[in-house]
């Protein structure tokens, strides 16, 4: 009602009756308007109506005034915004929303950009933004990078741990480590096999709980290495081998060395220990030890540590005023043992006597093995009397032991040289050499006895100049000092010395170029086993010089046609020689090697020789005229059993002993020895020479009595062996193939 009049509400009343029109305030002002009017026509009578108009006071219309103007500009304002945001998204939403879609795309391509082209503040904007963001992607780069090193470098601390266990498990040695106070913190498998416990039982402890270790030198108990180490920042080693001793009483060789763990600032954190297990180098070192120092066949010690022993018992000063003796044993009858029923039998035989002599002597002696069938004995604290009493019981001893062996029974005895030590000034070379030859005097005057060596026998003194020669002999043939000689053998019917049988001889040359003849070196040649040297340069000397003159001379003899018979040329042979392993081969391949006529040849060997030997000499005679040597047995006459050898022995000649020949002009015993000998030489077929033939009446009682060949000072006296080839270089002839 309002809105169309501008009035609140009509009251329209006649009579009883009241209609409102409109709602009626009570601040409402009205206004009332009678209104008569006539119902109808047919009545006259006219009726009244009463109107009142209620209005809006003055407040509510100034009220509705402002609302209408505020509802106005509202509606003014509304269009306003309206247009303005047309504009602004013209201006603001636009490119924002490129913004946002140039940011979400940023996902897909990081390196996309905001438009930074527009000079105004979204221009600023983007190039603010674009600038963060290279800023946020070379961060994130740097991230990046930082991650891959950070993953990078955990992954090579995870390989280099893995490497280190998989290195510290498979080593050889054992390795601890322990935390700053000592206590185990890791230990490898190597270890937890050394010490005889795993890991988990001993995490938390010090080494010296574990195990202890005890120095091999002084035998006390060495410190923890690990502790030291910790104590004094320091490596520790070099403490020698070590016992590491377990708790369940086993024990093995170690040797440690320790060192600081410390942390990135240079504090000490821990130390590791490595223990290198020498155990079994130790028992290999003990047993070549032994080896090196005890006869594995008797499980006496040797030769060189008995020397050890006699040189520290002669320096030691609490021993100088203590009696101690050497002895020097010898078995007599060893070789007949060995040859008879052979080494093995020889080699029980030495076992049972070492047992036998071990029962004798005291536990502070020694009692060695010194070589072959040579003991040695070393009493300490003995005086003279009391150490021979000893050497006699033990001669005793060996000459009761019978040795039985299959169906023989031996008979043994022994020989000892005693040498008293305290009585000597001399070195241990000295002392064994006296010991050794106061042994072969002890043999010399009818074995199975003691010599007691003094520094005045002049027997001894001889025999030691012997060792002095074997030492100069050792020198000669080292430096080539040694010369050859000859001499001839003649047939009694001719004198033909250039045609004749020879002997090579041996000389010897000192250093300031003396001769020196063979009777001087050779004894102690033979005595200390040198012959069998001797000859090997004799024979390779004789071959490789003087072989073209021994192969042209034996062809003169072949094709001369005067006939004429050269004989062959005569080599001496030791008893040695025969009995040593591969001699006989040596001869044969120098044979074959300088190319050695063996028709050429004749091999000596002494009767004596022979007969101790006789199996030996009898097998090397055969062998070697097999192959087209000959033989001659030297000095034949000189044993009573001779005669009953001779038979046994096939050789070409026999040299009558010299001792015989040089008296048979005047003794009537001596020139029937010769005349015997000669004649069962040519009963057997063997041609027989005579030596020491010095004067014409021996060489005419020779030839009166048949003997085929001669040789001696009255027929020629030894020469150098050019002499021999001399003639015969300047006649060579061609052997024709």
């Amino acid at each position: 009602v309002r809105k169309d009049t501008g009035v609140d509400a009509f009251e329209i009343s006649s009579g009883m009756d009241i209609i409102v029109i409109g709602k009626i305030h009570p601040e409402a002002g009205s206004r009332s308007i009678l209104i008569q009017y006539a119902n109808n026509e047919a009545s006259p009578e006219n009726h009244e109506l009463v109107v009142v108009m209620y209005q809006p006071s003055a407040a509510d219309t100034l009220a509705n005034i402002r609302k209408n103007v505020i509802m106005g500009m509202a509606a003014l304002f509304f269009l306003f915004g309206m247009v303005l945001q047309k504009i602004l998204r013209r201006m603001l939403t636009n490119p924002y929303a490129r913004m946002i879609k140039i940011a979400s795309g940023f996902i897909d391509n990081p390196d996309g950009r905001f438009d930074d082209s527009r000079g105004d503040e979204f221009g600023f904007l983007a190039s603010f933004i674009n600038k963060a963001l290279d800023d946020l992607v070379a961060k994130q780069h740097e991230l990046e990078s930082a991650l891959t090193r950070a993953v990078d470098s955990e992954r090579a601390l995870f390989a280099e741990k893995e490497h280190a266990e998989v290195t510290l498990s498979s080593i050889a040695d054992a390795v601890v480590t322990t935390d700053e106070n000592g206590e185990i913190a890791y230990v490898n498998p190597v270890s937890e096999a050394l010490l005889g416990c795993d890991l988990a039982s001993i995490r938390g402890k010090r080494l010296s709980d574990v195990v202890d270790l005890f120095s091999e030198e002084t035998d006390l108990l060495v410190d923890d290495s690990c502790i030291e180490c910790i104590r004094t920042n320091s490596i520790v080693r070099d403490q020698g081998t070590q016992r590491l001793v377990r708790r369940d009483g086993t024990y093995l060789e170690v040797q440690t060395s320790a060192a600081p763990l410390r942390d990135g600032i240079g504090e000490v954190i821990g130390a590791v220990l490595v223990l290198h297990d020498v155990h079994e180098a130790h028992v290999l070192a003990r047993q070549l030890s032994y080896q090196a120092s005890h006869d594995p066949l008797t499980n006496l010690i040797n030769r060189r540590e008995f020397e050890n022993q006699i040189h520290d018992v002669l320096e030691s000063s609490t021993m100088r005023g203590i009696g101690c003796a050497l002895c020097y044993l010898d078995l007599d009858q060893f070789k007949i043992v060995n040859d008879t029923c052979g080494h093995i039998a020889g080699d029980e035989l030495l076992r049972q006597l070492t047992h036998q002599l071990s029962t004798i002597i005291r536990d502070t002696d020694t009692l060695a093995r010194l070589g072959g069938d040579e003991f040695g004995v070393l009493l300490r604290g003995c005086s003279t009397a009391d150490a021979t009493r000893i050497a006699d019981s033990m001669c005793q001893l060996v000459k009761e032991f019978r040795f039985a062996w299959e169906d023989k029974s031996f008979d043994i005895g022994v020989s000892i040289g005693l040498v008293p030590l305290h009585e000597t000034t001399m070195d241990m070379v000295g002392a064994l050499s006296a010991a050794d030859v106061a042994c072969y005097a002890a043999k010399d005057h009818g074995r199975g006895r003691v010599y007691v060596y003094e520094s005045n026998d002049m027997e001894l003194e001889r025999r030691r100049g012997e060792l002095v020669w074997a030492t100069q002999i050792s020198d000669a043939l080292q430096e080539d000092r040694f010369r050859l000689y000859f001499q001839p053998i003649v047939p009694l019917s001719s004198r033909d010395t250039l045609s004749s049988h020879c002997e090579i001889l041996l000389r010897g040359v000192d250093k300031n170029g003396k001769i020196i003849p063979p009777g001087a070196f050779l004894p102690a040649a033979e005595r200390y086993k040198l012959m069998p040297a001797i000859d090997r340069w004799v024979i390779n000397t004789l071959f490789l010089h003087y072989g073209d003159d021994i192969r042209n001379r034996h062809a003169k003899a072949r094709f001369s046609g005067t006939g004429k018979h050269t004989g062959p040329i005569s080599v001496n042979l030791s008893g040695a020689s025969i009995n040593e392993a591969g001699f006989l081969d040596f001869i044969r391949k120098k044979i074959e090697k300088f190319n050695i006529p063996p028709a050429a040849l004749c091999f000596e060997i002494t009767e004596t020789v022979a007969v101790a030997n006789l199996v030996e000499a009898s097998e090397f005679i055969h062998d070697l005229k097999r192959i087209g040597c000959s033989f001659a047995l030297d000095d034949f006459g000189s044993g009573m059993s001779s005669f009953s050898y001779l038979k046994n022995l096939d050789v070409d000649y026999l040299k009558i002993d010299g001792s015989y020949v040089k008296d048979l002009v005047h003794d009537p015993i001596d020139r029937a020895m010769v005349e015997a000998v000669n004649q069962i030489g040519h009963a057997m077929g063997i041609a027989t020479i005579a030596e020491y033939v010095e004067d014409e009446a021996i060489f005419g009682a020779l030839s009166a009595m048949g003997v085929d060949y001669a040789q001696g000072y009255g027929i020629a006296r030894p020469a150098p062996i050019d002499g021999l080839f001399a003639k015969d270089r300047s006649q060579t002839i061609e052997v024709l193939a």
